[in-house]
C-alpha cells in the first residue's frame, strides 16, 4: 500500500510542475471570467489519522487488539465560483465511512476467582464535512493548472459502537449492547493542493471541463462522549473513561474528480 501511495504522490508532484511549465504555452487569451461556476464530483481514498489516546484506552482498558484504522472510500461534491482573477470560493460536501471489527478472549480476576470473556467489537464512524473553501488558482485559464486552498466548516460525525460479550461469570457487569449511537457536530478545517487537467485548451468553454487530482488533509475540532454507557460496567472505576475522546482526529485524502462548467463564454459585442 505504501509504495503505491508514494508513486501516486510522485505523480502528483510531477503534474504540479508540468502545469506550471505549461503557463506560457497554453494560456487562454480571454478576459477575466468573474463568477465563472464549476461543479465537481469526486471519489477517493482517505487515510485516517488515529486518535492515539482512543486506541491506547481501547487496548489497555478494553483489551482490544486493533491499533489503527484502515483506508476508507470517500465521495464528494463541490461548487466553485471565480470571485477574482486568481481566487475562487468553493462549497464542498464529502462523505466517508470507516469501520473496524475486533474479537478476542479476555481473562480477568473476579471476587470468586478467574473469569473469562469472549468480546466482539464493531465500530462504525461516518464523517460528513461541509466546508467553505478559499482557493488560489494563479493559472486558472491554462489547460493544465494547479491550485491550492484552505477551508473551514462543520463535520457531522456519526459514531456507532456495538459490543458483544460472552462471559463465564453470570453476574459480570460487562454486558452486550449498543454502547454508542449518536450524531455530533464538530468543527472542521482543510488544507489542500490539486492539479486540474483540462480536456481541451479551451476547457472553460465546454460543459465537460477537466479531471482533478487532489491531495488534502481534513482535521476535526472537538470530542465526543463515547464512553458514557460503559463507565459503570467496571468493578473498579476507570478514570480514563470519564474523558471525552476523538477516535478520528482527521484524515489525509487522495481523490480524483471530474468537473463541469456552468458558464459559457460570453461573446464580445461586435
Amino acid at each position: 500500500m505504501i509504495p503505491i501511495f508514494n508513486k501516486i504522490i510522485y505523480l502528483f508532484i510531477y503534474l504540479c510542475l508540468f502545469s506550471v511549465f505549461d503557463l506560457y504555452g497554453n494560456i487562454v487569451s480571454d478576459s477575466s471570467r468573474k463568477n465563472h461556476t464549476t461543479f465537481a464530483i469526486k471519489v477517493g481514498s482517505v487515510f485516517n489519522t488515529n486518535g492515539a489516546e482512543f486506541f491506547e484506552i481501547y487496548k489497555n482498558t478494553f483489551g482490544g487488539l486493533v491499533n489503527g484504522f484502515k483506508s476508507a472510500p470517500e465521495i464528494g461534491l463541490a461548487v466553485k465560483v471565480q470571485v477574482a482573477d486568481t481566487w475562487r470560493l468553493a462549497l464542498t460536501a464529502d462523505f466517508t465511512t470507516t469501520t473496524f471489527r475486533d474479537s478476542y478472549f479476555q481473562e480477568f480476576q473476579d471476587f470468586g476467582g478467574k473469569g473469562y470473556r469472549y468480546i466482539s467489537q464493531d465500530f462504525n464512524f461516518k464523517q460528513i464535512p461541509v466546508l467553505l473553501n478559499f482557493e488560489y488558482s494563479p493559472y486558472w485559464r491554462n489547460q493544465f493548472r494547479t491550485f491550492a486552498g484552505v477551508g473551514i466548516g462543520v463535520n457531522q460525525s456519526i459514531t456507532i459502537w456495538n459490543e458483544y460479550i460472552n462471559s463465564s461469570i453470570s453476574y459480570d457487569k460487562r454486558v452486550s449492547g449498543q454502547k454508542y449511537n449518536d450524531l455530533n457536530m464538530l468543527g472542521a478545517y482543510r488544507i489542500y493542493s490539486a492539479v486540474d487537467l483540462g480536456f481541451d485548451k479551451k476547457s472553460l468553454d465546454h460543459f465537460l471541463a477537466s479531471l482533478i487530482l487532489q491531495l488534502s488533509y481534513t482535521g476535526f475540532v472537538g470530542n465526543i462522549d463515547i464512553y458514557k454507557k460503559v463507565r459503570n460496567e467496571f468493578e473498579i472505576k476507570q478514570e480514563v473513561l470519564e474523558k471525552t475522546a476523538m477516535p478520528i482526529s482527521g484524515y489525509i485524502s487522495l481523490s480524483l474528480a471530474i468537473s463541469f462548467n456552468f458558464n459559457k463564454k460570453n461573446k464580445s459585442p461586435k
